[in-house]
């Protein structure tokens, strides 16, 4: 029996904001393995950087790649349901949800002014991304293997009017943009991690026969769709030790930022496991 399904935003969440370790999530981590509970990546994060964060964490689960752009699972996780067909790579199956891939994203962006001097992940060398990132050299290999969105890395997008403009600017070509805990996203516009969540929702929900009661934990304004999703949603402080900010009726802002958050939020969630 599944007592519930945890969604966890990764970067800033599961995942320490400056150095990309759960290190101190791992005691929550195996208190959800030993409760049965679905630990759910909901991320902006690629496939390939997602089911590598599984294999080492061993996680088996299903994960929400590139803000909702994708679901995947391994291949073997929902034997006794039907599925949709999708893509199969690697041992998972994978589900496009994203109207848009990669490639039509960067013919669009080679359409953007220059005088807003855009810089995505495709634009830049190993040794750029990896400033920017602080990769190593698999993890930036990962980080690159895009499939539905880009992302950007211009200072210029922190000025708001500046984010704005550009967004409106995306919308006539069915594209949005998306600021995350450190990046923003260009991805499809009726693209985001809630719908995702929804749709893995309803499928355990069908497979299980029960109402299973879900939770979800993020840090930023692009983990909304998917804290608004959830029955009980947890709010980590961001790397600036600041929540961000975002209000609802079923939100619980946490003491602690990344791991520790994570961690904290899992404890709170005891009497359910």
């Amino acid at each position: 029996m599944i007592p519930l399904l945890l969604f966890t935003d990764l970067d800033g969440t599961l995942l320490d904001h400056h150095t990309y370790s759960a290190d101190e999530a791992i005691t929550a981590i195996q208190k959800l393995k030993e409760a049965r509970v679905p630990l759910i990546f909901c991320s902006s994060k690629t496939i390939d950087e997602q089911v590598y964060l599984q294999k080492k964490l061993q996680i088996h689960a299903p994960f929400i790649a590139e803000n909702g752009g994708a679901i995947g699972w391994p291949e073997d996780y929902f034997l006794s349901a039907h599925v949709p067909s999708g893509v199969y790579w690697h041992g998972y199956q994978v589900l496009p949800f994203s109207s848009v891939d990669r490639a039509e994203i960067l013919e669009v962006l080679q359409l953007v002014p220059s005088i807003w001097g855009l810089r995505g992940f495709s634009d830049l060398c190993p040794v750029e991304l990896a400033k920017y990132t602080s990769l190593d050299d698999a993890g930036l290999i990962r980080a690159q293997n895009r499939w539905y969105t880009e992302t950007l890395v211009s200072p210029v997008l922190e000025d708001q009017d500046t984010a704005q403009a550009l967004k409106k600017w995306l919308s006539e070509y069915g594209l949005t943009l998306i600021k995350g805990g450190r990046f923003w996203t260009v991805q499809a516009a009726n693209v985001h991690k809630g719908a995702a969540v929804r749709w893995l929702t309803r499928l355990f929900r069908k497979i299980t026969g029960s109402k299973i009661p879900v939770a979800a934990i993020g840090d930023s304004m692009n983990d909304i769709p998917m804290l608004q999703a959830a029955n009980m949603a947890f709010l980590v402080r961001n790397g600036s030790l600041e929540w961000a900010p975002m209000e609802m009726k079923h939100l619980v802002k946490l003491n602690h930022p990344g791991p520790k958050g994570f961690r904290e939020a899992v404890n709170m969630l005891g009497m359910c496991l």
